[in-house]
């Protein structure tokens, strides 16, 4: 077949390639928590039984809290949020799923100053990312090798996209970037730029208490957008394959 409008084809190929442009600027740096929201407008769903909502959060809590054991055990860095977790972790002289509580637990009394109050959904998210993250970091083993240790930290980005993307398809709310990000957006601020500076405060200050930064923070931060875009248009790909097949089948 001819393309008659080699221009026009040019011209809406070259827009969708700068809208994935802006996309990935968009997700650069995202950290567990603040992926959520950043890419919740193309994937939540109108999930309806509680039951398949609840196992939809666990299973993606899950996925993300082993992510960040992946992490642990890979020894190169944490990822941005983490980051602080580590540091308040060694100060206080406890596990890091219990230090990502204490930091959500900070941020959520924030957010409920400004107005918005964490869900059970939330608190339930936050909670099972913690047991998640000290149940694997104490399965996994270290590896013994460099190469070892690489091949777990981009397992841990692969794992950590695919948790972001199950808890978004529960359709419950993400924990306290996504709260703190809404009550900025009440007040006039774009929810980007508070994202923004959220994920760059809380590294900010987990580099500056001592927190576990490293090579794998910074390769994190670079490759865990474009991971998350990849499985995202993946599942919206199978999503509008299903729904044609659909209504195939009953054509």
């Amino acid at each position: 077949m001819i393309d008659r409008h080699p221009q026009r084809a040019r011209a809406f190929t070259g827009l969708i390639s700068a809208q994935r442009g802006r996309e990935l600027r968009r997700l650069f740096g995202t950290s567990r928590h603040s992926a959520l929201p950043a890419v919740r407008s193309r994937l939540q769903t109108g999930v309806r039984s509680v039951s398949v909502r609840l196992i939809a959060l666990l299973v993606g809590s899950t996925l993300i809290g082993t992510a960040v054991a992946f992490l642990v055990q890979a020894d190169l860095g944490l990822a941005p949020y983490d980051v602080l977790s580590s540091a308040i972790g060694t100060q206080l002289g406890i596990s890091l799923g219990q230090a990502g509580w204490a930091v959500a637990a900070v941020l959520f009394m924030i957010a409920a100053l400004f107005g918005n109050r964490p869900s059970p959904w939330g608190i339930g998210y936050i909670i099972a990312n913690g047991l998640a993250v000290d149940a694997t970091s104490w399965l996994l083993n270290s590896p013994a090798t460099l190469a070892g240790r690489v091949v777990f930290v981009f397992a841990a980005i692969v794992i950590m996209a695919a948790g972001v993307n199950v808890v978004l398809y529960s359709g419950t709310t993400g924990g306290p970037f996504e709260l703190l990000m809404a009550a900025g957006e009440t007040r006039g601020l774009k929810r980007i730029h508070v994202r923004y500076a959220l994920d760059v405060i809380v590294l900010g200050l987990g580099i500056t208490l001592g927190g576990d930064f490293g090579l794998a923070t910074i390769i994190y931060a670079a490759l865990m957008g474009v991971v998350l875009q990849l499985l995202r248009q993946a599942l919206d790909d199978y999503g509008s394959g299903r729904q044609l097949r659909l209504a195939t089948t009953c054509d």
